[in-house]
């Protein structure tokens, strides 16, 4: 019976080190997301408890709610926590390109699909909004007469009865995605943006560049707006810093637009001494804590103290991914998504 006894604990002795073997090799997910809560002075990584594979699309936080969107869903987390919890949606197993808050509410953006709307406290999305007709939603989010409006391929709709009517007010081009500042509207298109200050009811154009507008932004008072490369391929090469995206700021309700991103040029556009070639970076995103302002590219983080007349890089990146950026108090939060080939 000893015998019999030994031999027992000799094998659940080596079972429990191949299972702590196991999971010390484990791969801890990282280089997915990180945190700043000293003005992008240090960056913590909280990417742990992500899976190691992680095809990040956008970032939304709230309220002690921090939500990372990806090609399979939805994680999430509670910022409140000094180490982040990391939850996938269990229900909920589509790509998801960004989410959106309206009327009390969120929404997930699906590219092929449009939008769902979580039932709160269930953790259950649905599909709303399926009378479209086939025009593919892109975003959604109240107007400041509590009304809620769509952007859409073929235009701004607008509902007074939560969702349930709906009528065009805009439908002389498309709009990717409409956000508020100060109780004006403003929607990017692939020409340029357009500018409304009765609740969406009437647009008008705004910053006419012929540019299409990857990404607008509201904080500290001001509207940013990042447009698209323009020119052919060869242009861009001839001249970046004309045909190459820029980042502009509007600090009059986006009536009139400056460049920033003049002094970025430097760190742009540069000749590799290994490859000889040209270097142009994409301008991807922006947002701003305090009187810092953070620009993402291609080749990291940079942060300006002076509204752009000096930009520091305070987190390099490289590879064919950049930082979408999320604001919740004075924490910035950069997630690494795909940029393109």
């Amino acid at each position: 019976m000893q015998i019999l006894m030994i031999a027992f604990f000799f094998f659940f002795q080596s079972f429990l080190v191949k299972v702590q073997q196991q999971e010390c090799k484990s791969p801890v997910a990282s280089n997915i997301i990180y945190q700043s809560k000293d003005g992008g002075r240090t960056w913590q990584d909280i990417s742990a408890g992500l899976p190691p594979k992680f095809n990040a699309q956008g970032v939304y936080t709230e309220e002690g709610k921090l939500i990372l969107s990806f090609d399979k869903g939805l994680y999430r987390c509670n910022t409140n926590n000094s180490i982040p919890n990391w939850t996938p949606e269990t229900f909920f197993n589509r790509p998801v390109s960004n989410v959106y808050k309206c009327n009390g509410g969120l929404f997930a953006h699906n590219y092929e699909e449009g939008l769902y709307q979580e039932i709160v406290g269930g953790g259950i999305w649905v599909p709303v909004f399926s009378k479209m007709n086939g025009n593919r939603v892109s975003s959604i989010m109240n107007a400041p007469d509590g009304s809620m409006l769509l952007s859409t391929e073929k235009g701004v709709f607008k509902s007074n009865d939560k969702g349930v009517n709906w009528r065009q007010v805009c439908s002389e081009i498309g709009v990717f995605k409409i956000i508020l500042g100060d109780g004006v509207l403003l929607g990017a298109t692939n020409k340029g943006l357009i500018r409304s200050t009765d609740s969406g009811e009437h647009w008008e154009l705004t910053l006419e560049e012929g540019r299409s507008i990857r990404q607008t932004k509201f904080a500290a008072g001001r509207f940013f707006a990042i447009s698209n490369w323009s020119g052919t391929f060869k242009e861009v090469m001839a001249n970046p810093a004309l045909y190459g995206n820029r980042l502009t700021v509007s600090e009059d309700k986006g009536k009139t637009w400056r460049r920033i991103d003049e002094n970025l040029t430097p760190i742009r556009f540069t000749i590799t001494p290994d490859e000889g070639k040209m270097q142009a970076p994409s301008i991807n995103d922006v947002e701003q804590v305090g009187e810092s302002l953070f620009c993402s590219m291609d080749n990291g983080i940079f942060k300006s103290n002076d509204l752009g007349k000096t930009w520091k890089m305070v987190l390099p990146n490289s590879g064919r991914q950049s930082f979408r950026f999320a604001v919740s108090g004075n924490v910035i939060y950069a997630v690494l998504v795909f940029s393109g080939c």
